[in-house]
């Protein structure tokens, strides 16, 4: 499985922020509780919504076509990383941004 078929399997499963997912090695999905579905006793809770999420770094790669997107550039990955203590670009595994500018990083050492 690609990371592409992931994100499109997710979202599929309407989950558009991976760090709304739990892993547990295998592929089937569970929501962490915070983001499952909505209940009647949430109707009060309402929260905003986050916009579309945006992958930015793949598998070590940086993603040109959506830096581009979000206008930005290479200088602003590296700040982003720097920022979460991440020297290498090659450190991570997959990283995205939302609408409202939350980050989302995950590295390859939590994949061994």
């Amino acid at each position: 499985m690609t990371t592409d078929s992931l994100l499109t399997n997710l979202r599929k499963k309407d989950v558009f922020y991976v760090d709304q997912v739990e892993t547990d090695g295998t592929v089937s999905i569970l929501k962490k509780p915070q983001f499952l579905g909505v209940m009647q006793k949430d109707i009060m809770n309402v929260q905003s919504s986050r916009g579309t999420a945006q992958a930015f770094i793949i598998d070590g790669k940086i993603l040109q076509k959506s830096l581009s997107l979000l206008g930005k550039d290479a200088s602003w990955v590296k700040n982003v990383l720097l920022q979460h203590n991440i020297s290498r670009i090659s450190d991570v595994f997959f990283a995205q941004i939302d609408q409202v500018g939350n980050i989302y990083i995950d590295l390859r050492d939590d994949l061994m």
